[in-house]
């Protein structure tokens, strides 16, 4: 199989054949009927309309092949295109060495005659064909062959038709254009605008100079980048470490937002002017470091007409980080779980709940055996070490609802809400493994005491539940360590080990 040369004027070919903008488009009728009538016309099951492009042949309109394009090197339009004023006819493809081991051929559709009128623009580009095949060889008559090519002429038509709705589509590109010019063109008279402005309002600067938030005020412009700073107080240089000359040369979304996403919703709204109430935004500071903003904005027009926005911008970065550093004083340092006082608070909300909507609770007391040899054989860094492991894989095997703590030393706590019984037995006991892996793999000489109290309903007050549970967890050392024992409170049942 011979794959077909590139036409002369490839380049020029393809780039007629993208701004038609007909490839990849739907059926239409008018080209439906030219396969029509080229199928009947010249006797043949099969008729299209091809369009050659890159690296594939795409079908306008088919009859009696069901596909909608093939690659480009087994194409015979690929051929046919090549002599834009000749209609190629091929009486038998197997008798033809360009087609004969061509798989469209050799296997299905198995076609055996071809005949192609190239669609031929008034410059003499070739784009493709109205063609006519069929399963059997055969001929063409001299008035099926001017058939063929007056449908192409027509297709050519219906193309061109296309071609005059993107010349009134690049008019009003141009027209657009030009209004862009012009906007550019008036950046020089914006800019004194923008001096007469400042002096207008000398003493409003002075205030907004000296004011405790971050003031600023910008209107957009046509060009990069996009919005002119005309104020910019001091407090605002504080904040971002950028004067207005930087922000305005830079990019505010630039200059404060370097995440490319972020970039993107920051620089719509900014320059939308869509009104923000105190809404919390995070900035990048000129040296890299990050700062917590609330920013208000508001619309303004200014005596000339032009539209400007007002943002007031508080930096409330200390009040997280107090309010952070608060959080961090109700967590255990060591493994990052509820600490002993957070737990206890916590716990007792969770068991009021539960006593008040009748739901059952289950609470975990889980003390390491033996820690203390760890300690003093291998040193308290390892003990730490095995402390901060097992804390892990109790944050990673709870669910968001449940509630994970270290009350101090060897001891942790896991309150599990609305759980049953023997939800509670398949949880703590694949907990109790999970552990125990844990050990193992690292060859700690540790194991892992548990006593679970399930609460049916009407749980005690949390200092009761965690006697009991912890009255629990001793039972288990009283057995041999190393197990889970399970009870109902407040002792119905039997107490169950595993």
């Amino acid at each position: 199989m011979k794959a077909a040369p590139l036409p002369g004027n490839e380049t020029a070919r393809l780039r007629v054949l993208r701004e038609l903008g007909v490839l990849d488009t739907p059926p239409e009728r008018a080209f439906d009927d030219i396969t029509t009538l080229a199928a009947h016309v010249c006797k043949r099951p099969i008729a299209l309309v091809s369009l050659v492009d890159t690296d594939r042949q795409w079908f306008k309109s088919g009859r009696g092949l069901d596909v909608q394009e093939t690659p480009r090197d087994i194409a015979f339009c690929a051929h046919a295109i090549l002599n834009p004023e000749e209609v190629m006819v091929v009486p038998d493809t197997q008798q033809d060495e360009r087609f004969a081991d061509n798989p469209l051929v050799t296997g299905a559709p198995h076609l055996r005659f071809y005949a192609g009128a190239p669609i031929v623009t008034a410059d003499g580009e070739a784009l493709g064909t109205v063609c006519v095949l069929d399963r059997q060889p055969g001929e063409l008559t001299l008035e099926e062959v001017e058939a063929l090519r007056a449908l192409a002429r027509q297709a050519m038509a219906q193309l061109a038709s296309r071609c005059g709705e993107i010349t009134l589509l690049r008019a009003e590109l141009d027209k657009a254009r030009q209004q862009i010019e012009a906007h550019e063109a008036n950046l020089s008279r914006q800019e004194e605008m923008q001096k007469a402005l400042r002096a207008e309002h000398s003493f409003r600067e002075a205030v907004i100079e000296l004011a405790a938030e971050g003031v600023c005020v910008f209107h957009s412009v046509a060009s990069y980048p996009f919005m002119q700073f005309t104020v910019w107080n001091k407090r605002m240089t504080e904040i971002t470490g950028y004067t207005m000359d930087e922000i305005n040369r830079v990019g505010w979304h630039r200059s404060l937002f370097p995440e490319r996403n972020v970039q993107q919703k920051v620089f719509k709204r900014m320059r939308d002017g869509a009104d923000l109430r105190f809404e919390r935004w995070e900035i990048t500071r000129s040296d890299g470091s990050k700062r917590a903003l609330g920013i208000s904005t508001s619309r303004l027009t200014s005596s000339d007409g032009l539209e400007h926005v007002l943002a007031l911008m508080h930096d409330f970065t200390e009040e997280e980080n107090f309010q952070r550093e608060a959080m961090l004083g109700r967590e255990d340092p060591l493994t990052g779980l509820k600490n002993r006082r957070a737990f206890k608070e916590e716990a007792a909300t969770l068991l009021n709940l539960a006593s008040r909507t009748g739901t059952p609770s289950v609470l975990g007391f889980l003390d390491l055996d033996d820690l203390k040899v760890i300690n003093d054989t291998m040193g308290h860094a390892e003990g730490d070490l095995v402390l901060e492991c097992l804390g892990a894989v109790l944050a990673e095997s709870t669910r968001r609802t449940d509630l994970v703590g270290r009350l101090g030393g060897d001891e942790f706590v896991v309150l599990l809400p609305d759980t049953g019984l023997q939800g509670a037995k398949v949880f703590f006991d694949r907990l109790h493994q999970r552990l125990l892996d844990v050990i193992r793999d690292h060859g700690w000489s540790v194991g892992m005491s548990v006593g679970v109290a399930f609460f049916p309903a009407n749980p005690p007050p949390e200092a009761d539940a965690l006697r009991y549970a912890d009255r629990l967890m001793y039972e288990a050392k009283k057995c041999g360590k190393n197990r889970v024992v399970y009870g109902e409170f407040p002792g119905r049942g039997d107490i169950k080990s595993s």
